[in-house]
Formats: C-alpha cells, sequence, structure tokens
C-alpha cells in the first residue's frame, strides 16, 4: 500500500472548508483530480498558536531577533562572499533550509515560521547557528534573554 501524504490547512466557515494558502489549495485540487478510486483516511487536528497577548509580546522578541540580528548575520556572510542578499530572500533561504516539512506532487512543503511554537523556533535559530559556524565558521550570536 503506498502512501501519499498531502499537507492542506483550512478554516471551518460556515460549516464549509476554506483552503487559503494557494500551494495548499493547488495540491488539494491536483490530488482531488489524480487520486485512483478508492478508500482514504484523512486526519485532522486543531492548529495550535492561537496566541495570547503574552505569547504575541514572546514572539515579537523571537522576530526582533530573526530579522535584527540572524538575517543581517546572513547577509554579511554572503556578502564577504561577494553575494548581495535582500532580507527576504535570506528569509526564503531559510524557510527552505530549515523548514521543509515533507513532499507533495514532488515539491517540498515549506512550514511558514508563523506556525512554529516556541520549542521549534529555538530549534530552528539553533540550527540555523549551527549550520553557519559547522560549515563557514561563521558565528550567529544567541539571544540577549
Amino acid at each position: 500500500m503506498s502512501k501519499t501524504k498531502i499537507k492542506i490547512e483550512f478554516t471551518l466557515e460556515d460549516h464549509k472548508l476554506r483552503i487559503k494558502n494557494k500551494l495548499h489549495k493547488s495540491n488539494f485540487d491536483f490530488f482531488m483530480k489524480n487520486a485512483p478510486y478508492g478508500v482514504y483516511f484523512m486526519e485532522v487536528w486543531k492548529k495550535r498558536g492561537v496566541r495570547t497577548t503574552g505569547q504575541k509580546h514572546e514572539a515579537s522578541n523571537q522576530n526582533g531577533y530573526y530579522w535584527s540580528v540572524v538575517i543581517p548575520r546572513v547577509q554579511e556572510y554572503f556578502k564577504s562572499i561577494g553575494v548581495e542578499m535582500t532580507k527576504e530572500v535570506v528569509h526564503n533561504g531559510m524557510k527552505n533550509l530549515f523548514l521543509q516539512d515533507g513532499m507533495c506532487s514532488g515539491f517540498p512543503q515549506i512550514k511558514s515560521t508563523q506556525e512554529l511554537d516556541k520549542w521549534e523556533w529555538e530549534q530552528m535559530m539553533q540550527n540555523i547557528r549551527d549550520h553557519f559556524w559547522e560549515n563557514y565558521k561563521w558565528h550567529i550570536p544567541e539571544p540577549n534573554n
């Protein structure tokens, strides 16, 4: 039995399924049009991440560190080897390197940084710091806690 895994984030509004992410929608549409007839199982769970006020403050501190320390240090590394990159390009590169979440129809599925809980976020930051030190001897400082 072969397994096909598709990840689709959706909301339920007025008892109707709403897929807002275009990639998720196209994955779902592709699956529905091309899947052979048969019996399928679907796993559904409620998304974590509805943040309280305190968590929003913590998330903004994490974002501040990421965008004002991590991203600029990565940009500095690439500039040192003659490659100019915008913050958005670096951010997308970090997501592609560290947030792949399986494959669908031959394409990697990339998590959004907004989907990460505190532990996942900290793990991603540590992975980025480790990657740049181990591969390039480029230091990215830890956040000041």
